[in-house]
């Protein structure tokens, strides 16, 4: 994974986050999911179309 790939920690709970392919349909989309399910946490962002874009849409900050 190159740097501009790497993926942030979990805004909400600073656990390291983990990109997933999930079968939709007959096509494959894109999730990222936070591993701090022991937290309480495990929050995911759904769905995109490629790696990625889910990468680059996890990675987003609001004070980006």
């Amino acid at each position: 994974m190159s740097d501009s790939q790497t993926l942030r920690r979990c805004p909400f709970c600073n656990a390291k986050a983990i990109v997933i392919p999930q079968l939709y349909g007959e096509n494959v989309r894109w999730s990222v999911s936070c591993t701090g399910n022991e937290r309480g946490c495990g929050w995911t962002f759904f769905f995109c179309e490629t790696r990625d874009e889910a990468v680059a849409a996890w990675n987003r900050r609001a004070d980006d």
